[in-house]
């Protein structure tokens, strides 16, 4: 699974949705269209994906419905970016990045859904929808 992240320069990145590793070309190809003509750098939207280390307890959680996946993210733009999940909820992510947490230097932060990306979330899930009705 992957996270994709959208966002510009000046607002920074935000969590848009979870997605399965098959929709990300669908969904990249999608956001090059709506992002390509825009050319000032205070306007561009960006997007990035991140791969997802599931937990140990990611058989437990079942499927786990789009609009309720929280992800666990840790790193630097040195560094990198480690995201965990997909989580049913925000308070297992917590309790998770808590032990991920003891004894390490790395600090994980829950990750929420951003509410401003419901109608592309909701496009990109359509998309993606009808890729697998297609195959």
């Amino acid at each position: 699974m992957k996270a994709l992240f959208r966002g510009s320069v000046i607002k920074g990145m935000r969590l848009v949705g979870v997605y399965e590793d098959e929709d990300q070309a669908v969904i990249e190809e999608y956001l090059d269209r709506v992002d390509g003509p825009v050319t000032d750098n205070a306007e561009k939207q960006f997007h990035q994906f991140v791969d997802l280390i599931p937990s140990s307890q990611s058989t437990q959680y079942g499927d786990i419905p789009p609009q309720s996946r929280v992800v666990l993210v840790s790193g630097s733009l040195t560094r990198g970016i480690i995201a965990r999940g997909p989580f049913p909820a925000r308070s297992i992510a917590l309790g998770y990045a808590v032990n991920l947490s003891f004894g390490q230097t790395a600090n994980y932060y829950v990750v929420d859904l951003d509410p401003e990306f419901v109608p592309l979330r909701d496009k990109l899930y359509s998309l993606v929808e009808k890729t697998v009705a297609v195959a």
